[in-house]
């Protein structure tokens, strides 16, 4: 989010050596995409972020020509607004790569196996001896279920418990002043 946020405020900041329609278009296609980031990854329906995902190319190829036509007669602005701009193009793919990865069944699979086991192995050690330690157990038994519980936790940064955060994002936001 750090990364993406950056990129972004340097498109903004960089729009500004462009000359006009130029520097407003990329300004606003660059708030434009930062909003509808903010949105998709707030945890909003499948639907709509299906829907705004969709919208992502349009917004990256107007993002793009913006800062092409902008820079094309100044070369040195142009080494530093395209190179910004597919900055941005980049890290959405790292973020669809992100989003898709997730930990493989047959790995998740071991650990509830492995904790089934380690319960197990407790509750006959616990036969064995002919003495039960409840306290002991219930402590182990939660201590694995909330460390399966943030294994799996981890794989939903949008809907589960344990979010991504989101500030880089709405305070860079924040700080774009949309154009007049």
């Amino acid at each position: 989010m750090v990364r993406e946020a950056n990129a972004l405020s340097r498109v903004w900041l960089y729009a500004d050596l462009l000359p006009e329609p130029s520097r407003d278009g990329l300004k606003g296609v660059v708030r434009e995409y930062m909003v509808d980031r903010l949105e998709m990854l707030s945890g909003a329906s499948l639907d709509e972020t299906r829907r705004r995902l969709t919208k992502v190319p349009q917004l990256q190829a107007r993002m793009w020509q913006a800062a092409l036509e902008g820079s094309r007669r100044d070369e040195p602005v142009m080494q530093l607004v395209l190179p910004a701009v597919s900055d941005v193009i980049d890290l959405h793919v790292i973020h669809l790569s992100s989003a898709r990865r997730s930990t493989p069944n047959l790995i998740l699979g071991a650990l509830l196996v492995g904790a089934a086991l380690s319960l197990g192995l407790a509750a006959f050690s616990n036969g064995q001896q002919g003495h039960r330690y409840p306290l002991l157990n219930m402590v182990y038994g939660c201590i694995l279920s909330i460390a399966l519980w943030m294994t799996i936790d981890l794989d939903h940064p949008i809907t589960g418990v344990i979010r991504t955060n989101l500030s880089p994002l709405r305070e860079a936001l924040g700080e774009m002043i949309p154009p007049r």
